[in-house]
């Protein structure tokens, strides 16, 4: 998605002639890049300050930024460690079962359950996008 809606990426690799051509060879040099970084340094390192870690990862255009996003498992630790209030949630989940989710969610932020299939019905039927 990032390819489409940031035009710098686009841009970057317009010579190819299309936009998928165009976003295969941005995957394909981000993974690379980030691949090389962890055989040096390791995932959490590179997840963390992958363009502090050497000149080639500062180079590396918008340095993986939106492959590194996506690590969350390699994250989740350091913000806990920040955060004493965190509720991780996996989209999967919302999607499959909205109601057990806000279920969780609204206790969390301390917000009352809906009392009422009427009270949940704005909840629930409102649109759900990625």
């Amino acid at each position: 998605a990032a390819f489409y809606n940031y035009v710098h990426y686009r841009r970057r690799y317009a010579e190819l002639g299309s936009d998928s051509a165009g976003e295969l060879a941005w995957a394909n040099e981000s993974v690379s890049a980030f691949e090389r970084c962890t055989a040096r340094f390791g995932a959490e390192d590179c997840a963390l300050r992958f363009e502090s870690l050497t000149r080639e990862n500062e180079e590396t255009f918008y340095h993986a930024d939106q492959l590194i996003k996506g690590l969350y498992a390699l994250f989740l630790p350091h913000w806990r460690r920040e955060f004493a209030h965190l509720l991780p949630l996996r989209s999967e989940e919302y999607f499959a079962s909205p109601r057990a989710v806000l279920g969780r969610v609204l206790p969390f932020l301390g917000l009352p359950l809906p009392a009422s299939e009427r009270e949940w019905g704005p909840l629930l039927d409102g649109p759900r996008v990625l």
